[in-house]
């Protein structure tokens, strides 16, 4: 290993320069009197991305605003190119996205920067790390703490230090976290198309209203003679409602679960969840595989099918629901739930004109079709062995997460020297 020595970032590598940022970048944002009204977006048009589009580190291409072209060619200091860097420098700064792909041309709104090296000396997928490490969001937390309105400004990065190995070094550190995210987003993308060919699946096989000599008239619509609605209750061996219940929080413990960490049938932002103490979690109903987590308001709806890891608590504004195997598998009862026809069930029962949700004596009478025995034999294989896939992925991603947060730090310190 070789000598590390005290800098003002700590300890690094004897051999790696400390350099300003300034002397690095290509940083703009789009002028102040050039700032685009709501007024002037429109259907068709040229791509613009805000903050708002920036979620998990890269774009959400389906949700960026569109802005005429004249506008659009008013600033071609802000048009982006293949492998910029976004950073939201409003409301919520610091959120980033690399850009590894360029659908279209596309700018950016006036509440994010576009960032791109402006040196050889600086590998521009290493700077994005650098963006991501314990570096950059100690001026991040600088520039929030005590802040009415926080903002970040170009001059910000002025003077601000980036450790800076060789460029070969910077390529192999970028390079080996490029190629962990890499991994995770392969596996999301596997995840979202399993969860989408379950739900698919699951459509084509049950369906209403579908007239024929054996149908029979529900309070649903039309379904076979041979299959059956029944209440969700009736479903059920438990349902456990723990709202209004506030627990006291503790510093460590387990996991508080409750409506605003579910959401597209994954828990989300495990890292801001509070905990309960231990003996809380004791004294009450645990989580078992296979068990149901619904939300019941803000917002309504969003399910979690559990397997792996049962140590949560369910909190606020969540039910959990424990299938009656005897009467049908959890899989089909959580398809059913999260269905065209199941979602308008569950709406249509639930109350509130700001924010709807759904009381849990309201929720005990949802209708829920069970088909035939034969139908369920034939899909139940399936659908286990879809969300058994989904899981593995799952638990997959977590632990090349934790490997890339564990390495991150040490990569960009040099702790760790890759050759």
């Amino acid at each position: 290993m070789s000598e590390r020595i005290e800098t003002e970032l700590g300890l690094l590598p004897k051999d790696w320069d400390l350099v300003p940022l300034g002397d690095l970048l290509y940083i703009k944002g789009r002028i102040g009197w050039k700032g685009l009204k709501k007024s002037e977006y429109i259907q068709e048009g040229y791509a613009i991305i805000n903050g708002e589009q920036i979620k998990n580190d890269e774009v959400n291409w389906a949700t960026v605003g569109r802005i005429p072209k004249e506008r659009y060619d008013e600033s071609p200091e802000i048009m982006l190119q293949q492998d910029d860097i976004l950073m939201t420098k409003d409301g919520t700064i610091g959120k980033i996205a690399y850009v590894d792909k360029l659908p279209e041309p596309a700018t950016v709104a006036s509440g994010v920067f576009v960032i791109r090296q402006n040196s050889e000396k600086l590998n521009q997928r290493y700077l994005y790390n650098y963006f991501r490490s314990h570096f950059f969001k100690h001026l991040i937390k600088s520039r929030t703490e005590g802040s009415v309105i926080p903002h970040l400004y170009q001059r910000d990065f002025k003077e601000m230090l980036i450790p800076l190995p060789n460029p070969k070094e910077q390529e192999t550190i970028a390079d080996t976290l490029f190629s962990i995210s890499r991994k995770i987003k392969n596996l999301e993308s596997t995840n979202e198309t399993l969860y989408n060919l379950a739900n698919i699946i699951f459509e084509e096989n049950i369906k209403l209203d579908n007239e024929s000599d054996n149908s029979i008239s529900t309070e649903i619509g039309l379904i076979p003679s041979n299959w059956q609605v029944v209440k969700l209750i009736d479903c059920l061996t438990i349902l456990i409602d723990n709202r209004g219940k506030t627990p006291v929080y503790v510093d460590e413990g387990i996991p508080a679960l409750s409506a605003k960490f579910v959401k597209g049938g994954e828990i989300i932002r495990q890292h801001q969840m509070n905990y309960v103490s231990q003996e809380l979690w004791e004294a009450s109903e645990k989580l078992q595989e296979r068990d149901i987590i619904m939300t019941s308001e803000a917002p309504l709806g969003e399910l979690y099918f559990v397997l792996g890891n049962t140590n949560y608590y369910p909190a606020q504004r969540v039910y959990t629901l424990r299938t009656d195997k005897a009467i049908l598998p959890s899989e089909y009862l959580y398809l059913w739930l999260n269905s065209r026809y199941g979602k308008y069930l569950v709406s249509r029962r639930g109350s509130g004109s700001t924010v709807q949700g759904i009381k849990q004596s309201e929720l005990k009478l949802v209708e829920v079709l069970i088909p035939d025995e034969k139908t369920i034999e034939r899909l139940t294989p399936i659908f286990q062995d879809i969300f058994k896939k989904r899981q593995i992925n799952f638990d997959e991603i977590k632990t090349l997460k934790h490997l890339r947060k564990t390495l991150l730090p040490r990569l960009l310190s040099g702790e760790i020297r890759l050759d």
